[in-house]
């Protein structure tokens, strides 16, 4: 602890008839580490003080600058807290003829943070603090006065008392605490299964659980239940608090098997069939169950025959359920409820979280933790009214838990639905409406994206929105959605797996009203938060500390794990009362309304999409990679609202490999939400002065992939756009046609929003089943581009490359072949500074026929770039064919009285622009092929000898599979797509070749390649000096017409282009 202090510094006598400022500031190191004793740190100030006064002559700005500190303008340089003492006695002043009198006045600005000081008077000590009013309000500064009094007066009091030890605060504060931590209420003393055969002979025929066409009834819910728990009993000898596997997808016999387990006495262990064979096998084993409830369909998935103990499986799908079931060699499996001996301290589950450890750790949950959670549910007004719940989320997250047994207690109907629903934010939104939901609970991300789009479809039959599992952030689109929906009431319930939901907060009707950052609430019945400095004492309000849950709402701790059960269950004495508190790494304060406050985490766990995940555990899984020496896992939110796992490895010198491989060898041992989307090689890690890793040194990732060899380029204008599109939501660059959407880093929350995007870029609505199915750009241009589906969007002449930056935008003609996918690297180049628009040819997807026109081409493409641009100056240009339309546009828009402010004109002889031999050939469809392409496989001519004895309707076809195989046209491009291909670059040349230029008022800014027609030419400026009456500006650009756009040519086109847009 630096505290800082003024000194006279008049330690030599020469100085004392002397009349000046001498006064110097020293810095006080305190220590006060193992919490000393009042004489203790005494002891070690007066140590302290005399080493620092033996150095008084050295000025501090000295000291500053021999330490070679960052300077800030923000803050003093070591210290921000100063201690000034003034005990020196200040005499009379007299001087003959005058009358002095000290005048108070009040400094309206502070050098430091925080100053108090000091005064020795007649009636003891006096102290005033000057402090930052930027940091700090009046309210707050009067609340640490009072705790330093506190403090005073119990040091005072017990000078022998460890200095932590002592409460700052005073016994009004205290007993507010403890009003707030009021909770206590009766509630009864049962078991769930008690709780739902209540509810069965109150609403026998009632629906309990519908999934799809199918449902049942409470009685005939309870039935099946009944059979299984008494096959369970009877021929696996499940009993109370046996552990039971269940790893079922969607179904009722899901919900089945979690009621037949608790009635036999057990308690059901979830595990997500997702999850990689690894980690189903660490949870078994850890769990050592006996049993395992699965379905017909997974037993290949599941890593049965690895397991170190005895597992049966039992698949719900093959079992009867009939009344006349009779297991051979055992009882009858009969429907009427089990009676055995069941208590609220059995055990209702063990939940599986993310260990720091590099293993899973199982939350083991008492069955009257789970029942008062209940109990207390049913007391909030509208929650305790039957109601049409979804079942949203997985049975091993533990909102689940509240999911089933909320909805089974007040007599409601419990809504299934398949993971493709689940995944699909529209699809989600009708279902809501169609099937009338009331409730639902929803993680925070899932309730943004469901807000986002909501415009299509609100459903108005939701009563009631229960957000957990992260942090809640009121976003604008989340206040539309509510303030559309005033009948829908939205709560933010807070707790951890360790104890399930013990704060709660209703939001008020007035959407107006909501914070940005709602607080958690306040303590729900029975239970009590503690907000605990670092030894464990409470903390008064206003201030930040680790929140502790005591109360009935506790887990008995983590399975097979005593060492960190006791690490995080602890025992403490509080206010003369002994606590057990879990402490949940949780940073949060009380606020002065009573509702507290949660400020993030205060160690490296995180909450990911609603997924609490131990940034430990992938730690070290990824250490197990041979291939990797160190790593380390961040979340970072480098595009807003994409929070992401980030992993930063280095490797053992002369190795290397890849990210996708060391991705894969993690999905083979973690859930998908925990495997990092990003990887980044580092030479080393970054290390603080002390030597310990230094996470805020860590790199911004680069917008480059590290392995993007092979990667296939977009050939057509709707692949650019969907490749765009995947850049701009995964924030990395290149991305290839054939890669996977997850593999990049997609989860099914990021799915919802790429599949809005596509809905909103190209009109066409697509089911986010089918990024799973094969989630590729390549998959997905194809599906858009299909038959049928073409005419539901509509292609735009004016194609986004680079849209919503801040220097004017750049508009670029397409070459002869009418694509712009050729202008994709150079508008990556020139991010994130110019907005390049791309200008597309008609005629490409089938719909309009292509000009054939070159003044008519210019006209219709000036409309489309008024749509983005109404008024100048303008910027345009255009590469080989391009140039010659955007040298059109200009003459027209200066006709118009628009300003040109920049014409580019790249690589093209205007002076000789037909190619005489692609003119005699242009209606011969195999020649005219051979031509297009010859520049980019030139053995393609040479195969024209071997087709002499076909028709050209075959030829055609064999050429189009060569160009196919050389990735230059889409997979699914046939002949059709081919001749319209053609039918587009014959109606350029046509154009081309009625076209007479006519001279320009204006200048132009040329391109040329050096080793192209140019370089060679008398006249370098191929005839476009003689067409520009202002005068030509020209530019060598490395490579060939063709190589002057690709790698690492279009770098310096890109450079040379910025420098020309700039001036």
């Amino acid at each position: 602890l630096a505290i800082g202090s003024p000194i006279a510094n008049r330690n030599h006598h020469e100085l004392e008839p002397l009349i000046g400022f001498f006064v110097n500031t020293i810095v006080f190191r305190i220590n006060l580490e193992e919490s000393p004793t009042l004489k203790e740190l005494l002891t070690r100030v007066r140590q302290t003080a005399l080493e620092a006064y033996s150095h008084q002559d050295l000025p501090f700005e000295k000291l500053v600058e021999e330490l070679q500190l960052d300077r800030s303008l923000s803050h003093n340089p070591l210290f921000q807290v100063m201690f000034t003492l003034n005990n020196a006695p200040m005499e009379e002043l007299n001087l003959k003829g005058l009358t002095i009198r000290p005048w108070p006045w009040e400094d309206v600005t502070t050098q430091f943070d925080l100053t108090l000081l000091m005064k020795e008077t007649q009636q003891g000590l006096k102290g005033e603090w000057d402090y930052n009013s930027d940091l700090f309000e009046p309210e707050t500064i009067q609340r640490m006065a009072r705790h330093f009094t506190v403090l005073l007066n119990g040091i005072v009091e017990n000078p022998e008392q460890g200095i932590h030890s002592f409460s700052l605060m005073s016994p009004e504060e205290i007993q507010q605490l403890k009003t707030w931590n009021s909770t206590d209420c009766d509630y009864p003393p049962q078991t769930l299964a008690d709780l739902f055969e209540q509810q069965v002979l109150k609403t026998p025929n009632g629906i309990a659980v519908s999934f799809g066409s199918d449902r049942l009834s409470y009685q005939q819910l309870n039935q099946k239940a009944n059979q299984l728990a008494h096959y369970l009993r009877q021929n696996q000898a499940i009993g109370p608090n046996t552990l039971v596997g269940i790893c079922l997808e969607r179904s009722l016999d899901m919900i089945i098997g979690v009621l037949g387990v608790i009635k036999a006495g057990g308690a059901y262990v979830p595990i997500d069939p997702n999850y990689p064979q690894e980690r189903i096998r660490l949870i078994i084993e850890d769990a050592a169950t006996p049993v395992l409830l699965t379905q017909t369909t997974l037993t290949k998935h599941l890593p049965l025959t690895e397991l170190k103990h005895s597992c049966q499986v039992l698949c719900l799908d093959t079992l009867s359920f009939t009344e006349a079931w009779i297991e051979p060699g055992s009882a009858h499996c009969g429907m009427e409820n089990p009676t055995l001996a069941r208590t609220p301290h059995d055990l209702a589950y063990v939940i599986y979280t993310s260990g720091s450890t590099g293993k899973p750790k199982g939350v083991a949950m008492p069955q009257g933790a789970l029942i008062n959670l209940i109990n207390w549910q049913r007391s909030v007004p509208g929650l305790d009214q039957p109601a049409k719940t979804l079942q949203f989320t997985t049975l091993s997250f533990d909102v689940s838990f509240q999911e089933i047994f909320s909805t089974f207690s007040t007599g409601g109907e419990l809504v299934l639905i398949g993971d493709e629903t689940r995944r699909d934010v529209s699809a989600l939104l009708d279902y809501l409406s169609v099937h009338q939901i009331d409730r639902l609970y929803l993680p925070f991300v899932a309730l943004q994206h469901l807000a986002d789009y909501g415009t299509q479809g609100l459903p108005l039959s939701l009563k009631h929105v229960i957000t957990a599992g992260e942090q809640l952030r009121i976003t604008p689109s989340i206040r539309a959605f509510f303030k559309a929906l005033p009948d829908c009431r939205l709560h933010n319930h807070y707790g951890p797996s360790e104890s399930h939901v013990v704060t709660a907060l209703s939001l008020p009707k007035s959407v107006e009203a909501w914070e940005d950052l709602p607080s958690i609430g306040q303590p729900i019945a029975n239970n009590r938060i503690y907000i605990l400095d670092c030894h464990n004492q409470p903390v008064a309000v206003g201030i930040p500390g680790e929140l502790c849950i005591a109360g009935v709402g506790l887990a008995q701790g983590y399975l097979n794990r005593p060492d960190l059960t006791k690490e995080r269950f602890i025992t403490i004495d509080l206010w003369d009362k002994t606590e057990q508190v879990y402490k949940t790494g949780d940073l949060a304060r009380w606020r002065p309304d009573g509702n507290l406050e949660y400020l993030g985490r205060i160690d490296h766990q995180v909450k990911l999409r609603g997924f609490r995940i131990e940034l430990g555990e992938i730690e070290s899984v990824l250490g197990q990679h041979p291939q990797v020496q160190e790593g380390v896992v961040v979340v970072r939110e480098d595009s807003p609202g994409n929070p992401q796992l980030v992993a930063y490895v280095t490797h053992p010198q002369g190795t290397t490999v890849t990210p996708s491989k060391i991705r894969q060898f993690l999905k083979e041992k973690l859930p998908d939400y925990m495997v990092p989307s990003v990887f980044v090689t580092l030479d080393s890690l970054p290390v603080s002065a002390n030597g310990k890793l230094d996470r805020r040194a860590l790199p911004v990732p680069s917008l480059s992939l590290e392995d993007n060899g092979g990667k296939i380029p977009p050939r057509t204008a709707l692949e650019l756009e969907l490749v765009q599109l995947w850049e701009s939501l995964f924030n990395v660059a290149p991305i290839g046609l054939q890669d996977n959407f997850f593999d990049l880093g997609g989860h099914s929350l990021l799915s919802v929003s790429l599949i809005s995007r596509i809905q909103q870029q190209f009109g066409q609505k697509l089911p986010v089943s089918v990024l799973f199915e094969e989630g590729t750009v390549e998959h997905l241009a194809a599906l858009l581009s299909k038959e049928g589906n073409s005419s539901q969007w509509s292609r735009s002449t004016v194609v986004p490359l680079q849209p919503k930056v801040v220097q004017p935008p750049f508009f670029c003609v397409h070459p002869g072949a009418g694509t712009v996918v050729w202008y994709r690297e150079l508008a990556r180049y020139l991010a994130p500074e110019f907005p390049f628009y791309a200008l597309e040819s008609l005629g490409l997807d089938g719909d309009q026929k292509p000009y054939d026109r070159v003044e008519d081409m210019a006209a219709h493409y000036i409309q489309g770039m008024q749509t983005v641009q109404p008024q100048g100056p303008y910027q345009i240009g255009g590469w080989c064919f391009g140039a010659v339309v955007a040298f059109e546009m200009a003459q027209q828009l200066q006709s118009q009285g628009h300003e040109v402010s920049k014409l580019i004109l790249i690589d093209m002889n205007i002076a000789d622009p037909i190619d005489r031999e692609e003119a005699h050939t242009m209606d011969d469809d195999v020649i005219f092929l051979v031509r297009l392409f010859k520049r980019h496989l030139p053995d393609l001519p040479e195969t024209l000898k071997t087709l002499d004895n076909l028709s050209q309707e075959e030829e055609l076809c064999h050429l189009i599979e060569q160009v196919k195989t050389a990735q230059k046209i889409p997979p699914d491009f046939g002949v059709a797509q081919v001749k319209r291909l053609l039918e587009v670059f014959r109606g350029h040349l046509k154009g081309l070749m009625s076209y007479t230029p006519k001279p320009y008022n204006g200048t132009g800014i040329l391109f040329q390649a050096t080793e192209g027609e140019a370089a060679n030419a008398q006249d370098a400026s191929l005839g476009w000096a003689d067409l520009v009456t202002g005068g030509t500006e020209l530019h060598w650009v490395p490579g060939n017409h063709t190589t002057m756009f690709q790698e690492p040519n279009v770098e310096v086109l890109a450079q040379t282009l910025r420098t020309t847009l700039l001036n």
